[in-house]
This record gives C-alpha cells, structure tokens and sequence, in this order.
C-alpha cells in the first residue's frame, strides 16, 4: 500500500477500534512497574490516564507504543491478539505515541516534508532515490486529505519550529499514516496557555474523526476539561475507570494517592536576610535583555513568564551554560565572574534544570552516579580512586532524606518515576552543599510532569533549604504555583524583568496582566 492511498484510508475509514489488554505486566529489575493491568480504550473517545509517579501509567503507554517490548500478558485489537514488541508494530497496528520530548520522534536537519515520510516503509521502498521536489509534492497531496492543518513551511527544517508546531507534525504523520489511537503523554507541559488550547482544539477535532486519544497528563483542570473517562493508575494497578461528568478533582486525587491531600499548601513564614545574589544589567544577546535584581538570603524568588519569555534562558545564563555578553553578578557583596558550570559550581550556585532527563541526570546511570556527580574530587584519593564505601554511605543518607521511592543506590534512573529522577537532580547538589556550601539554587520548572503529592515535595524541599539561609530561585510557567510558594514574584516579558511584585499584592491577573504585555509594575525592595 503505498503512502497515499494508506492515507485516504486513514481518513475515510470511520470504523470503531478497540483496544484491550489482560493482566498486562511490565518488571523492571527489582521493581514491577505494572501488576495485571485490564484495560478497555475505545476509538472517538478521549480516555484520560492519571495517577502518581510511579504509579505505571507511562509504562503503560510504552507497552501500547511498543517501546517496551518484553512484557506479560495481553493486548487486543478488536478482539485479535497483537504483539507489540517494537515501535513499528505499535505504529502497524494504528498506534502512535507524541511524547512529551516530542523532539525524540523527529529528525531536525530533516524538513517538514522529509519528517512526513520517516515511518512509511513502504513509500521508502519504491522510491529508493527521491528528490525533495517528490517529497513536496506527495506531501501536499496527503495533506489535502485530512482536516488538520499543518500551517508551516513544508521545506522548514524541524529545528526551527517550535514545540507546539513539532507536536502537531507528529500528529499530522500520525494521521497520515493510518492511526486509529494517539497517546499523549503531558503534551502541555513545554506549552503556553494558547498553545494548549489549540492543542485541546485539535484533540476535539481528532475525536471527531473517530481517533481514539490516551491522554497521560497531571494537570487535574486539563484532564476534566478534555477527557470523556479517566483512568486512575496506583502502584502498577488500575483503581478504577470513571466517566468525567461522575467524579470531582478530590475523587480523582484521592483514588491517585489512596488518601485525602490539602492542594491548598500554605507557605510558612521564612525569616529573610540580606542580599546573597545581586544582578546588574544582565544581557546575552537574544536571550537575555538587560535583566536586574537580587536575591536575599533565606528567600524564595519567584520569576514566572508565558513559555519563551526568557525564563529557561535566564537560568542558564546565571549557571554559566551560555555565559553573559555583559552585565555583573554579585554574591556576598563581591563581584564575580562566571563563564561556565564550573565557575558556578565552585561559588555555589548550583541549577536543576528544566529538562532533568538532558540536562540534570545521566539517565543511564544509577543513582549513586548520579548523586556524586557533582562531588566526585571529594570522594576520590590522589590517584582518582573513588572511595565506595563513602559513596554509597552519602547516597543511602540522601536517599531516605529525600524519600526517593527505589530499591537502593545501584537503581538505574531512568527506570525511576518523573518526581524521584527530579529528587535526584536535587540530592546531588545537597551532597555537594554537604561537602562544599551552597549559595544559590535555581529552580527551573521542578514541577513539570510530577504529580500533586511530588509537588508539595518539592515545595517543602525549597522551603527547607531556604530556611537554612540560602537563596532560593523558583522559575515556573505555573502562575498559580509561583504565587503560592514565593516571597516576591518576578515577571518576564520578552526576555526582561516587567514586574515585582511582593507576596502581599500578588494575583495572577496581575501577573497575566504583565506576562502578556501590560505596563511595568515594580514594588521598591
């Protein structure tokens, strides 16, 4: 079948799909991630997946995906068993996955059109030298065939599209390659509020065209608003299915941790210092523009913005990721210079970033490795031997301090929860604070893609090392969650500081009201 017709097919085929699975289990070395899983998915409906870290729903998914292929049980489509031990089988069997590093499923020196093509063997099998003027041409033809709109360049290379333009190229190949489910896993989380609703637009008009969609996401006002049933997932188990329209957020929250949690987290009152970080002028050209403020001790400074206002930017630019091209860094009074990680490290000021999974852990690794990544000259002799013994003590200690839910130090993290690898990117700067003083911890999005109770976690966590004395930045898209954890917020428009406002006056119209554009608000410190 070759990739036109498959395409027609796609669209014009209105049957109804169903999907089931039996007793479904998934191990991972010492941990079962999913115990028996009875699931039942419907094409045209929007099914929801919630539950805590850990709890199996995006293991789940990676079954149904095929991304993990050795698993037990069984999985049904339309009553036929099916083996879906590869990605390719997944996407044979009408099952494509846009994944929250939605960048994972696209090639970016590729084009727009190139990227349309990557899946379809058989296209790629008759046409063993194509031109990019065939790509462009059979690429226009497929689009003609469906009703979502992919509006960008058909010869733009995938690196310079955005998040949400590369999300919806993999839903558009998706389509035109002849799937009846699409799994999306936290699709909003890299999001602003208007990309996300063009997204929830899309989904409607996916349904509608009778595709199944298994939605995987911890934002509760999200799930209600675009689901048809949820599916709540606790340690490896389904808790239950409900219609939408028969639970409230409590009910769903409640069945999620197997008890009542207080969502309304009260912020304790912290006793803050003088100034530890000041910033004058801070500028990297096209990334930063003319940023200043400061930072006091034992104070939690919230900086939010709309995704792209510069936040992440910031961040890195005060790690010394992408150094300056002017301005000046003042910690303790004293000005100083910093070029590179290391130059932060060293002066302690110490980021967990936005991408924990790239940029934060070694995936690969267990989580030993990665708690002394930071520390290894401390536990290392003249020779560069690392003392082991020392090692696994400082991690065992950190991990009961941070209750990272594993088996031991040797688990490798990338088989860990969202929120535990995030409790990782965290308790290797606290082994370093242990052996060598911390000043300034960056908090870039903490909470993106961990569930409500991680959140509060991560929330006292902050709290506790403010409370120590040091300066705390928490960066977040989370308007609400900024409000909520911090002493004084700091708004971002554009790459530059528009507003400050202290924790008296605060509200999110004000701060929507700045992040959009509206007129600079600054309170004297």
């Amino acid at each position: 079948m070759n990739l036109i017709k498959r395409g027609e097919e796609s669209m014009s085929e209105n049957r109804s799909v169903e999907i089931t699975t039996h007793k479904l289990k998934k191990t991972f070395p010492g941990v079962q991630a999913l115990k028996g899983v009875d699931m039942v998915l419907h094409s045209g409906e929007v099914h929801a997946i919630v539950g805590a870290n850990g709890a199996g729903k995006s293991t789940f998914a990676k079954v149904l995906s095929g991304a993990y292929p050795h698993y037990e049980g069984e999985v049904r489509i339309n009553g036929e068993e099916v083996l879906l031990n590869s990605p390719v089988k997944a996407f044979d069997a009408g099952i494509s996955t846009v994944y929250q590093e939605v960048d994972t499923a696209l090639i970016p020196y590729f084009t727009v059109a190139e990227n349309l093509f990557l899946l379809n063997q058989d296209f790629r099998r008759k046409n063993k030298w194509v031109s990019q003027t065939t790509f462009l041409r059979q690429a226009r033809k497929m689009l003609r065939n469906i009703k979502i709109p992919l509006d960008v360049n058909l010869n733009r290379r995938v690196s310079t599209l955005s998040v949400a333009e590369k999300q919806l190229l993999v839903i558009v190949r998706a389509l035109l390659s002849n799937a009846r489910f699409i799994i999306f896993d936290e699709p909003t989380a890299s999001l602003g509020p208007q990309e996300a609703a063009t997204l929830f637009d899309v989904i409607r008009a996916l349904k509608k065209q009778n595709i199944g969609i298994i939605y995987i996401s911890h934002r509760m006002p999200e799930v209600f608003g675009i689901a048809d049933k949820i599916t709540v997932f606790r340690d490896g188990q389904k808790v239950g299915t409900y219609n939408v329209g028969e639970v409230t957020v409590n009910d769903v929250v409640r069945a999620m941790l197997g008890k009542n949690v207080d969502q309304h987290f009260t912020k304790r009152s912290a006793e803050i210092g003088g100034k530890i970080l000041e910033v004058h002028n801070l500028y990297r050209e096209g990334e930063v523009d003319r940023v200043s403020f400061h930072v006091r001790k034992g104070e939690i400074l919230g900086i939010t913005g709309l995704v792209g206002a510069g936040k992440t930017e910031l961040a890195r630019t005060l790690f010394g990721a992408t150094p300056p091209d002017d301005g000046d860094i003042i910690l303790d009074g004293k000005k100083v210079s910093i070029s590179k990680p290391s130059d932060a490290i060293n002066l302690g000021v110490f980021l967990i970033p936005e991408d924990r999974r790239k940029e934060g852990l070694i995936v690969d690794k267990d989580i030993e490795w990665n708690m002394i990544l930071p520390s290894f000259k401390f536990f290392s002799d003249i020779m560069g031997f690392v003392h082991q013994n020392r090692t696994r003590k400082v991690t065992k200690e950190f991990i009961k301090k941070l209750k990272v839910a594993c088996y031991g130090p040797n688990q490798i993290v990338k088989n860990l929860s969202g929120g535990n690898q995030q409790k990782v990117v965290v308790g290797k700067w606290l082994v370093r604070d242990s052996l060598c003083n911390a000043r300034v911890l960056i908090f870039d999005e903490p909470t993106k893609g961990i569930d409500i109770g991680a959140k509060e976690e991560i929330y006292t966590l902050m709290e506790n090392i403010a409370a120590q004395g040091y300066g705390i930045i928490f960066i977040s898209s989370d308007i609400d969650e900024v409000i909520k954890i911090s002493d004084r917020v700091l708004v971002m428009y554009k790459h530059q500081i528009v507003g400050e406002l202290d924790r008296e006056e605060v509200n999110q119209e004000k701060v929507l009201h700045l992040a959009t554009g509206g007129h600079v608000v600054h309170t004297p410190a």
